[in-house]
């Protein structure tokens, strides 16, 4: 269950993605803080978001700039920003790769 001590990271190119809204206004509900990755700072979830990181790169709805289909450059955006906190988490928290294939999804 989220609550107030958590943040809630979504991840939409458009921001405007109706059950990703529903769900980020529902953690609001319970206090927690909403971040938005997007290229879309000014969108529905924008306006619900505690911050917003605007991402440069095209979505589905605007592909312009890349011969990459659907929203390909958005999510290897999304990707290779989210590796860097990654990085830098573990660094700050003295995390090693060991801890985190310990800490990772166990029902694969």
């Amino acid at each position: 269950s989220i609550t107030e001590k958590d943040l809630f990271v979504i991840l939409s190119g458009s921001g405007s993605s109706e059950h990703l809204r529903l769900l980020a206004d529902k953690a609001k509900s319970v206090g927690a803080e909403v971040v938005l990755l997007s290229t879309n700072a000014t969108s529905e979830i924008g306006k619900l978001a505690n911050a917003v990181i605007e991402l440069p790169a095209g979505t589905k709805y605007d592909a312009e700039g890349s011969p990459q289909p659907l929203g390909s450059l958005f999510e290897q955006t999304s990707q290779v920003f989210l590796d860097s906190i990654v990085l830098d988490l573990m660094a700050e928290l003295n995390v090693n790769e060991e801890t985190m294939q310990q800490n990772h999804a166990n029902l694969e």
